[in-house]
């Protein structure tokens, strides 16, 4: 990241040989020196060294020719022109030039390694020539023809002490063990230099294989015996490389340049830098093949503040672990953090907003805040996925600026950061309500999933409870059409004696309607037909003279009286037509020879109707009622008949409700054990302390839809006039329903009440009239009731909290716990779960010291790989004893005479000289202050 101060990954190999150092060079590697050395030829094989070495992908490399070298004169030392040609080669291959420490390998009865600061022109390496000399080794003396010679003094092979008095102390640089563990090494299995071994001085020693063996282990983790130190030795590999050979894949050949290598973590290479990663080599020390600059978590990358109140212009490069923010009272610190809450939308958590009000208040019209987000990194590759936001107070909520996307609101929720301002951690540690949301987060995209497929069956129930509704509405309808056909079907039985005579009379009456209506329309249709005929004889109008004047006017005199007599005799056509019509329906009706036996007929059906009527003491009109009763009796038939295929319909559909309900307590259940496995695998992960019997020291209690207060809110929501007998005794039943709950297998508490609904009363509904009126209560607020079933109860969630010697502590919900335990067990959870950035305003302030430096800082140690991690911090233990990637300090004073301000101090890793400077300034209050503590505490 260009401009980035603090600490990353290089890869180092820190045993190289050059092909100065002729006696140990293979042969056959064509860098072999000859004799003479034109300045031309150490030229090119320098740039050739220099080429394999960004072939293998090395950043530093320290050179270590045995004795150094035997010549005098700068120009004629191969390491003098790796220095020289170094940017010349690395511009070839569009990398930074190599971190090339100077040094050599003695043989002291076993070999040591001797790096020194870096230089910058070949001059300076005299410097180390010296230290040789110091040694006992002169210019003249160190080879005996090609071979180098040991480092004696009085015939006596040189002290270790000495050796790290003369180098270390007073010519700053540092030493490692050569290949520590080979026959010739310090930590050879007879352990004749044990004593050496356990010099605290010596701070690294070479290993040649990893994972270690077994002897290896045994040796660097000795807690008793001759091996024992009170801090174990750094270890790394180096290829101690005698070539620049590979094999057909172009892989290095066994001790050649690349061969094998360690990752170290530093600001910038210098030998302070490996000191500091020397004795912290847990988080500065990697020798596994894999390149541990590739992130596999999600991180802010940087912060730009422009045009802000108290805070000067700056740019914030995070590292992707832990961060810093350090800095006196008034320095910004806080509005930094704060501001990163603004750009990634996250200034709507209730428990910081008075702090967040504040920090608003510090933007401008035209303050810019510009964050750059980063996915993690791709395997194949230097790709990463980027975001830009930007919060402007014009805006009023950040925007994604680097790209085009079609809900912003989304991109935001789907960031995976959570942020704590000063007080959150109490806030969340003291309210149990708190805690469910909390775990829920760190649960992430699984119960995500659940909620949703939760919300999809409520809506699906919530239909099929509507379909209820109507269910219970089609089944009452139904019901009073089968009693009103039933009435009307008794009504019309009670007069079935005089039905048969009704129907008969009923058909003769409209047989006498039917030929009453042909001799009508028979008339009708022949004063229609005669009446035309009149009107066509009277609608033609003669030309008259109008005639005469026409042309060829006798043409149209004849014409006109043609058409004339055409219509006369069209009129009289239809007249005969008319008259003809006429007889031939009397010839079939009233002249017919069956006339009269029709008609006789008709009358004795009204006859016999009217005698069976007299026989039963019926009017004829009584019988017309019953008439209509039937009539009335088949349209309701038809009618129940259409209402029954209905309630078919809804009751089919009905029937899925129970099994839908099932499923939603199944999904329910379901959330609650995915929220305890994946609380259980975040409790026994490495980031979480053991007791001694191996389990976890925190335990998180999660009770499926136990959160009592949720449900007494629920419940109270429901309550009748608290006047009533039945509202006075609301609050007691709401207990007897949450016990009854709590002692069963029930899906939810609403089941318990559900089934007093059904007639399994409680004792207090027992009472008389009770039980009527919580029924009518319920049915009154049915919708309501049913919308109050499909509410989840939330899970209860309990903290318990163990000491180191496996005895508990106490609980959350039993109020056991101090502030700063129950902070403790809160922030524990939260820094070993999820791999989002999480940020922290000085967490110092809400727990127990001992925490810090016994469980935070290791905790801090532990998650920085797998998250990033920003602090706003006082405590030194943080950034000092959790090994900080970046410190980022801050220091609120007037520039050019104007406004004080925050401006950055000094940033980094501990291992520059600035970043060390501010935090003995800002965090113990001076070196001399630190030093008179130590003092007085007999550090």
């Amino acid at each position: 990241m260009s401009g980035y101060q603090g600490m990353r990954w290089f890869k180092c190999d820190l045993q190289v040989q050059t092909p100065e150092d002729g006696r140990h060079w293979n042969p056959e590697d064509p860098l072999r020196l000859g004799a003479p050395r034109p300045e031309q030829d150490l030229q090119e094989k320098a740039r050739q060294y220099l080429r394999r070495c960004h072939e293998v992908g090395l950043e530093v490399i320290g050179v270590t020719d045995h004795n150094f070298c035997g010549h005098r004169q700068p120009r004629e030392r191969f390491l003098a022109h790796l220095i020289e040609q170094n940017g010349t080669v690395a511009r070839e291959f569009g990398r930074e030039p190599l971190w090339i420490f100077p040094g050599f390998e003695v043989d002291i009865g076993y070999h040591v390694l001797c790096l020194f600061p870096l230089i910058k022109k070949s001059a300076e390496l005299d410097r180390i020539c010296d230290v040789l000399t110091k040694l006992g080794l002169e210019p003249g003396a160190r080879f005996e023809g090609d071979r180098p010679a040991d480092l004696r003094w009085d015939g006596s092979y040189v002290a270790l002490s000495a050796i790290l008095r003369i180098v270390q102390k007073e010519a700053g640089g540092i030493v490692i063990a050569a290949h520590a563990f080979a026959d010739d090494g310090i930590a050879e299995k007879d352990g004749r230099h044990a004593g050496d071994y356990r010099n605290e001085d010596l701070l690294c020693v070479e290993v040649t294989k990893f994972p270690l063996g077994e002897r290896e282990k045994a040796v660097l983790e000795a807690n008793a015996g001759v091996w024992k130190r009170s801090r174990p030795p750094a270890y790394i590999m180096s290829s101690d490389a005698k070539s620049t050979l590979k094999d057909e894949d172009g892989k290095p050949k066994p001790n050649s340049l690349g061969y094998r290598a360690t990752w170290i973590k530093m600001s910038e290479p210098s030998i302070e830098a490996l000191r500091q990663a020397f004795l912290d080599s847990s988080s500065r020390i990697r020798l596994e093949t894999e390149d541990p600059r590739i992130v596999r978590h999600q991180r802010i990358a940087s912060l730009l503040v422009q045009d802000v109140a108290f805070l000067e212009d700056q740019e914030v490069l995070f590292s992707p672990h832990l961060n810093c923010l350090i800095g006196g009272r008034g320095s910004g610190k806080s509005s930094l953090f704060e501001y990163i809450r603004f750009a990634v939308r996250k200034e709507v958590e209730t428990a910081a907003q008075a702090q967040i009000g504040r920090i608003k208040a510090t933007l401008k019209a035209d303050s810019l805040l510009r964050l750059s987000w980063r996915e993690q990194d791709q395997p194949q590759g230097d790709v990463h996925l980027n975001d830009v936001f930007e919060f402007r107070p014009v805006n009023a909520r950040a925007q994604v600026v680097s790209r085009g996307v079609v809900d912003p609101a989304t991109v935001f929720a789907n960031l995976d950061v959570q942020i704590f301002s000063q007080g959150q951690i109490t806030e969340i540690a003291r309210r149990s309500s708190f805690l469910l949301p909390l775990v829920d987060g760190l649960v992430g995209p699984e119960l995500r999933l659940l909620k949703q497929k939760e919300a999809e069956v409520r809506e699906v129930i919530e239909k099929l409870q509507q379909e209820r509704r109507t269910l219970e509405r089609l089944e009452a309808e139904r019901k009073a059409l089968e009693q009103e056909a039933e009435d009307l079907d008794r009504r019309w039985q009670a007069q079935s004696s005089v039905q048969e005579e009704q129907r008969r009379h009923r058909a003769a009456q409209e047989s006498a309607r039917y030929l009453e209506d042909l001799a009508a329309k028979t008339e009708a249709i022949a004063r229609g037909l005669t009446r035309q005929a009149d009107d066509l004889a009277q609608s033609y109008s003669p030309l008259g003279s109008v005639v005469k004047n026409w042309p060829e006017s006798p043409f149209f005199e004849s014409l006109d009286s043609a058409v004339e007599n055409a219509q006369e005799e069209l009129a009289n056509e239809i007249r005969r037509a008319s008259d003809r019509f006429n007889r031939r329906v009397k010839g079939l009706t009233v002249e017919s020879l069956e006339w009269q036996k029709v008609q006789g007929s008709i009358q004795a059906a009204t006859d016999g109707f009217l005698t069976a009527c007299a026989e039963q003491g019926l009017r004829p009109d009584e019988v017309d009622q019953i008439l209509q009763v039937d009539l009335a009796r088949k349209a309701k038939l038809f009618e129940l008949e259409r209402k029954r295929d209905q309630v078919a319909v809804v009751r089919k559909s009905a029937l899925d409700y129970e099994p839908r309900l099932a499923e939603l307590y199944g999904i329910w259940k379901e959330q609650t054990e995915l929220r305890r496995r994946r609380i259980q695998k975040i409790l026994e992960g490495a980031a979480i302390p053991k007791v001694p019997e191996g389990r976890p020291s925190l335990e998180v209690q999660i009770e499926y839809s136990g959160e009592r207060d949720h449900f007494f809110r629920e419940w109270g929501e429901l309550a009748p006039d608290a006047r009533t007998r039945l509202g006075k005794v609301w609050e007691d039943l709401g207990f007897e329903a949450f016990s009854g709950f709590a002692n069963s297998s029930l899906g939810s508490p609403w089941t318990v009440v559900e089934g007093w609904l059904g007639g399994e009363a409680p004792p207090i509904l027992r009472q008389p009239d009770l039980m009527q009126a919580f029924r009518e209560h319920i049915s009154r607020i049915r919708e309501t009731w049913e919308r109050k079933t499909l509410v989840r109860v939330q899970d209860s969630i309990d903290l318990v909290l163990y000491r180191e010697d496996g005895s508990v502590a106490g609980s959350l919900s039993k109020s056991q716990l101090s502030e700063g335990q129950r902070n403790t067990a809160v922030l524990s959870l939260l820094l070993a779960s999820g791999t989002g950035p999480m940020l922290i305003d000085q967490p110092e302030d809400e727990l127990d010291s001992n925490f810090i430096s016994q469980q935070l800082v290791p905790l801090l140690r532990e998650i920085k790989n797998q998250r990033q991690v920003i602090l706003v911090t006082h405590n030194p233990n943080l950034p000092v004893n959790a090994d900080a990637e970046l410190v980022y300090a801050l220091k609120a004073k007037a520039v050019d005479g104007g406004p004080v301000r925050g401006v950055v101090e000094a940033q980094g890793g501990l291992d520059r000289d600035g970043v060390k400077s501010a935090v003995l300034d800002i965090m113990e209050g001076s070196e001399q202050a630190f030093r008179k503590r130590r003092e007085k505490y007999h550090f």
